[in-house]
């Protein structure tokens, strides 16, 4: 029994969660029938098992044609529920709707239409029911069952092994609203466009989507985004965010998208996803196990996006400060090189930025001016000035912090119980400036610190000098 059907065997269960006064079990029961496409029954969970029990013993005896017209149409109703299903026994199974066929009973054969088409689901016995629903469908001589015909023929919305490709090419390939291309295709009620066929669906259309490559996929992507997103902004499959990542992200791991693409798309995947990975991971543990690939690439966008985001708010309090743009200049170019790997460079890994109060207050500015969400996340700082930024860096075997101002470059190795965590929203006073080794900046036209940050990161037998690391204007 469906979860919806199971509260409305019991409507006390949902008032002894309100203050208000109890819920009128007939009226609530009027209102679920009236909801169309539902395959709910009125019966209670036991009475559902009690008709379950007595349409597999009619079966079993051979007597299903002795059973009430009302018993198979609510047995049809509750084909695929618990706790008995019917579609678990093939002899019960094949009674049912030989009884169905054979009588032409139109509410019955429209109550499997709906199980299958909100019950959908891949495998066995499901893809058995699904060819005798569509044998029955294609033979049908009773009154019109409209539009389910038409589309067994056209889509084979009947095959499971078809339909969810056929829906999911005609809404990826037509300009009209995804729902209105849906309800064409007989899922034309908020019910179905939710349900275990438009789901299947929706994830045969991120699949498409996923193998494509280049920037012909971004329309694409937009009418997944479409599609998978509800009016308030989540997600309309829970258990699709993997396939959802996967098909936003995958076209883009050999290269980036434009610029104003690659955030728009991860101010989607952060809605979408339940939040910011690195400060609200718990969603997406599920999406690290099974699209790994897919999460490393949102990862990088969203460690860069870190890092130019520090750049930015610097570059924005250095600004009226020439000797401090100078310096920063080579601090800049020099993490830049380990951001973009340059020359087989070590890459940062991950990134994060601890802001002082003038920082945070331009960072949450520059998030309100842009509308994106995502580049609202930072963590605060207190061990130095107000105007001070920290970047936190992962690098290989270090954690390091370097600052924006006159404050020297701290390093912690791997391992270190010492070393800051990233994705924390505060920094108190000696988190980030307490490192075992802390290194300035001096004499930055001759590259000393430049030279000695890049043998402590790659290590001097593999570290090479690199002369982009000079500002076009030091």
């Amino acid at each position: 029994m469906s979860e919806l059907a199971s509260l409305l065997s019991r409507p006390d269960a949902l008032s002894t969660r309100m203050k208000a006064r109890p819920i009128d079990p007939v009226a609530l029961q009027k209102l679920a029938q009236s909801l169309p496409g539902i395959s709910g029954s009125r019966l209670s969970a036991e009475q559902t098992g009690e008709l379950q029990r007595r349409l597999h013993e009619a079966a079993a005896a051979g007597e299903v044609d002795r059973l009430r017209s009302r018993d198979i149409r609510e047995g049809c109703k509750v084909f695929l529920h618990a706790p008995q299903p019917i579609i678990e026994s093939a002899k019960t199974a094949d009674a049912v709707l030989r009884r169905v066929e054979r009588n032409a009973q139109r509410s019955a054969i429209l109550a499997l239409i709906t199980a299958y088409v909100d019950g959908f689901r891949e495998g066995e016995p499901f893809g058995s029911f699904a060819s005798r629903v569509r044998k029955v469908v294609s033979r049908w001589n009773g009154r019109p069952i409209t539009p389910w015909p038409e589309l067994n023929k056209s889509i084979a919305i009947f095959d499971p092994s078809k339909a969810p490709a056929n829906i999911a090419a005609a809404v990826l390939g037509e300009a009209q609203p995804p729902t209105e291309i849906l309800s064409k295709l007989g899922l034309d009620t908020e019910i179905r466009q939710r349900g275990g066929l438009a789901e299947a669906a929706f994830v045969s259309a991120t699949r498409t989507v996923a193998a494509k490559r280049g920037s012909a996929v971004i329309p694409l992507q937009e009418r997944i985004v479409e599609w998978g997103t509800t009016a308030e902004g989540g997600l309309a499959f829970a258990k699709a965010l993997p396939a959802t990542v996967n098909a936003l992200l995958m076209p883009w791991r050999d290269s980036d998208p434009p610029d104003t693409h690659r955030a728009h798309l991860i101010d989607v995947l952060i809605a979408l996803g339940g939040g910011d990975p690195r400060t609200k991971p718990g969603p997406w543990r599920d999406v690290q196990n099974t699209a790994g690939e897919a999460y490393s690439v949102l990862m990088r966008w969203l460690t860069r996006a870190s890092v130019f985001q520090f750049f930015d708010i610097v570059d924005q309090s250095l600004a009226k400060d020439p000797q401090g743009r100078t310096m920063w200049a080579y601090r800049r170019r020099f993490w830049t090189s380990y951001l973009m790997g340059e020359e087989d460079a070590p890459t940062i890994e991950e990134a994060w930025v601890a802001f002082g109060e003038e920082g945070a207050w331009l960072a949450r500015k520059a998030a309100r001016e842009s509308n994106l969400t995502g580049f609202g996340a930072f963590g605060t700082q207190e061990d130095r000035s107000a105007t001070h930024a920290a970047l936190i860096m992962r690098i290989g075997d270090w954690t390091i912090v370097d600052w924006s101002h006159n404050a020297k470059c701290n390093f912690w190795r791997r391992g270190d119980p010492g070393a800051p965590q990233l994705f924390r929203p505060r920094y108190p006073s000696g988190t980030l400036y307490s490192a075992p080794s802390q290194y300035s900046h001096s004499s930055p036209a001759t590259f000393t610190w430049q030279k000695k940050f890049a043998e402590i990161i790659e290590g001097k037998q593999f570290y090479t000098e690199r002369r982009s690391w000079r500002p076009k204007r030091a």
